[in-house]
Formats: structure tokens, C-alpha cells, sequence
């Protein structure tokens, strides 16, 4: 697999290493954890390792910053976002719908607050700076699960539901 940001983001680091080294090291790294567990008969099956663009799941990160959303995966061992617009391991329907994302978390997040209460408590504003967003392929489509750190007013919940049914 090749990918630009696979030194960074936090699902690829060892995707570079040659396929049959990237599967020992794997399977090490599990039976260490198992070995690690207080069960004395585990049984352990034989591995499967699936390949690129088949990945069905995934779960992304965004926040809003200077106008604009980082959105993608968080860096390997840090809570910075490695921003993306396709991944490898995901499937076609999935990088596909990325961008699309990107827009409407970009229009959430750039919704001005209204200001709750009397002017002396504009402080009480909410507005979309972060979240994430989980993705499934399912039989009947992709399912989308919205993460947010802020309350939802009217314009957030029109803007979502127009971009669902577009």
C-alpha cells in the first residue's frame, strides 16, 4: 500500500513494512497481549488480514480551525488530526463520500451561534468546533454516526437534514 500519509496517521505506520512482515508483526503483537491475559487455554486461529480498499469501518476526527476543518485520522500517538481526502484501506463508496463530508462539516461549523440569553451572557454561545464522524458499509448503505461537542440548534439540524436528502 502507498499512501502520503502513512508515516503519520495512526492506522498505517507499519503498513509499510513488506506484507508477510507487516503479518508477523501483527500476530506478535496480539499473542503478546494474550499472553499477558490470565486465561490459560487460549486458543489462537489463524489470522486474517485483509487487503486495501476493502476496509468497511472507519472512525474520523475533525475540528474547525482558522475558518477551515481538519478532518481525518488522528496522528499516531497524539490527538493532532492528519488530514485527508481518501484513504487506501477504505472502501471506494467511503473515500468517495469524503469530500461531501468535508462540506457539510465545514457549513456546520462555520454556522454563527446564536447568542443564548441576555447580551451579558453572549459567553453562552455554542458553535461546532469538534467532534468526529463513524462510518459503516452496511447491506443498505453507508451509516454515518455524527460526534459533536456542541448542542444543536435549528440551522445545524436543517443544514444535516438537506444534506441527507441530497
Amino acid at each position: 500500500m502507498t499512501c502520503i500519509n502513512q508515516n503519520v496517521c495512526g492506522g498505517c505506520v507499519y503498513r509499510s513494512l513488506h506484507k508477510d512482515e507487516y503479518c508477523s508483526y501483527k500476530i506478535t503483537s496480539l499473542q503478546k497481549v494474550l499472553s499477558a491475559l490470565s486465561q490459560k487455554n487460549i486458543h489462537f486461529g489463524v489470522p486474517v488480514f485483509i487487503g486495501d480498499g476493502v476496509r468497511r469501518r472507519t472512525g474520523l476526527a475533525f475540528k474547525y480551525q482558522k475558518g477551515n476543518v481538519v478532518f481525518g485520522f488522528n496522528q499516531f500517538h497524539s490527538n493532532e488530526i492528519v488530514d485527508i481526502n481518501l484513504c487506501p484501506l477504505l472502501l471506494p463508496e467511503i473515500n468517495s463520500l469524503l469530500p461531501q463530508l468535508r462540506k457539510l462539516l465545514n457549513e456546520l461549523c462555520s454556522v454563527y451561534p446564536i447568542p443564548i440569553g441576555k447580551k451579558k451572557h453572549k459567553n453562552l454561545c455554542q458553535n461546532i468546533v469538534c467532534g468526529d464522524i463513524y462510518i459503516c458499509a452496511a447491506a443498505n448503505g453507508l451509516d454515518i454516526v455524527l460526534e459533536i461537542d456542541a448542542e444543536l440548534n435549528l440551522e445545524h439540524r436543517m443544514i444535516i437534514f438537506e444534506w441527507v436528502q441530497s
